[in-house]
C-alpha cells in the first residue's frame, strides 16, 4: 500500500498539512504528518506582533542569492539525521514538504531513499522568493497558472509545476449552507487577528461605534492574551451599543465563519480560502507587505469579497452592507466558482501522485 509522509511546522503550513492528510487518508494511502519546530517561525510571529508589514525587510533579505544556500544549510543542517530516521522507520513512497526549510534535506535523501517528493508552496500568487520552489523534487504545488508562471520566471522547468487550487480542510467545506441569505438588522461580521493575534486590528475596533446597531460581532483574538483583553475592554465600552462574542484561539472557526455574513481579517492564504470553503465572502484589512500582495489581487480578481485596509474605507463598506445586505450576494456566484475549483484541490494532488508512483524511479 502507498504510505506518504508530510513533513510542516507551525502557521498555515499546519493547515495545508492537515489538508493534504485529509486527501490521502480519503484515497485509502498510509498517512503521517511530521511536525518540526523552525525558529524564523516564532522570530517572524515576534516581528510581525505589532505590524504586518515589518515583514517585508525580511522578504527582501530572502531574496538574496548569496545569502540563500548559507540560510538554508544553517537552518537544517542539525535536522537531518532525525528527518533520515524518520523516513527509513515509515517508508514513504512520497513525501510531500509544506515549509521549505525542508526541502534541502529532502533532496539530498530522495535518491537514496527513493522516495517520490512533492513540495507545496504556501503562498497562492507572491512568489518573490527563490527558497519556496525546487529542481529538484518531482513537482512543485501551486495554487493558479498565473503562479506557474512567475515559478518559470525563477528558473522552474515548467514539467515540475503542477496548480491545483489551495488546498483546504474538509471541515470548511462541510460549514457551507447554500440557503444562508443575509438580512438587514441581522447582519454578522467576524473580524479575526489570525492565530498569533496580530494587534494592528485594534484600528478597526472605532470603527464599529460609528456604524448604526444592525449587526452583531464576532471577535477572534487568536492566541495573543493581550488583545484578548483588549477586546474585553472594548466589549464592556461598547456593550450598550452592540451585541459582541469575544474568541481566543479557537478550532471551530469554520463554526463561526458559517454563522457570520462577512469574514474580516488579515489576507493570509488559509484564511481566506477557509472563508471561500464556508461560502462567505472575505474582506482583507491588512497584509503582509511583500508576501501576501498577490492575496489582494486574487480577492479582487476573483470577486471573493473586499479589500479595506483603512479604517475609513472598512467604515463604509460595513455602512453599505449595513443598509444593504443583497451586497454580500454579488460575490456568490464567483465564491461558489472558486470554492468547487479548490474543492477538487486534494482529489488532484492525490491523482498526481498516484500517476507518478507507477513510474519507475532510479
Amino acid at each position: 500500500m502507498n504510505k506518504v509522509l508530510i513533513f510542516t511546522t507551525g502557521m498555515g503550513h499546519q493547515s495545508i498539512a492537515e489538508a493534504v492528510k485529509e486527501a490521502f487518508v480519503d484515497a485509502g494511502w498510509i498517512t503521517k504528518i511530521h511536525f518540526s519546530k523552525f525558529s524564523e517561525i516564532s522570530l517572524g510571529q515576534n516581528i510581525n506582533f505589532f505590524s504586518s508589514n515589518t515583514n517585508h525587510r525580511i522578504i527582501q533579505l530572502a531574496q538574496n542569492k548569496k545569502f540563500l544556500p548559507i540560510f538554508k544549510r544553517v537552518r537544517t543542517t542539525k535536522k537531518k539525521p532525525k528527518i533520515e530516521k524518520i523516513i527509513t522507520d515509515f517508508g514513504p513512497s512520497l513525501v510531500i514538504s509544506t515549509y521549505p526549510l525542508f526541502n534541502s534535506i529532502l533532496e539530498s535523501l530522495k535518491r537514496r531513499h527513493r522516495f517520490l517528493f512533492f513540495n507545496i508552496v504556501s503562498n497562492p500568487r507572491t512568489i518573490k522568493n527563490s527558497i519556496e520552489l525546487s529542481d529538484k523534487v518531482d513537482l512543485n504545488i501551486l495554487y493558479d497558472q498565473k503562479a506557474v508562471k512567475k515559478a518559470v520566471g525563477w528558473g522552474i522547468d515548467e514539467k515540475k509545476l503542477a496548480a491545483i487550487g489551495w488546498l483546504t480542510r474538509k471541515r470548511f467545506y462541510q460549514s457551507f449552507s447554500k440557503n444562508h441569505k443575509p438580512k438587514k438588522g441581522e447582519i454578522t461580521v467576524l473580524l479575526c487577528a489570525g492565530s498569533w493575534g496580530n494587534l494592528e486590528i485594534i484600528k478597526f475596533l472605532p470603527v464599529f461605534l460609528k456604524l448604526p446597531p444592525k449587526f452583531n460581532l464576532y471577535l477572534v483574538a487568536g492566541k495573543n492574551k493581550l488583545l484578548f483583553r483588549i477586546f474585553k475592554i472594548f466589549a464592556k465600552a461598547a456593550q450598550k451599543k452592540i451585541k459582541i462574542k469575544i474568541f481566543s484561539f479557537v478550532e471551530n472557526l469554520n463554526e463561526l465563519i458559517a454563522q457570520s455574513d462577512i469574514f474580516c481579517g488579515k489576507a493570509g492564504p488559509n484564511l481566506i480560502f477557509d472563508s471561500i470553503a464556508c461560502g462567505k465572502p472575505f474582506c482583507t484589512i491588512t497584509h503582509y507587505l511583500g508576501q501576501e500582495d498577490g492575496n489582494l489581487e486574487i480577492i479582487r480578481e476573483r470577486n471573493l469579497g473586499w479589500v479595506a485596509e483603512t479604517p475609513k474605507s472598512f467604515e463604509s463598506l460595513l455602512l453599505k452592507i449595513i443598509n444593504n445586505p443583497k451586497i454580500l450576494l454579488n460575490c456568490q456566484k464567483d465564491i461558489l466558482s472558486e470554492r468547487n475549483k479548490n474543492l477538487a484541490a486534494g482529489k488532484k494532488l492525490v491523482k498526481l501522485a498516484e500517476k507518478l508512483t507507477t513510474i519507475p524511479r532510479h
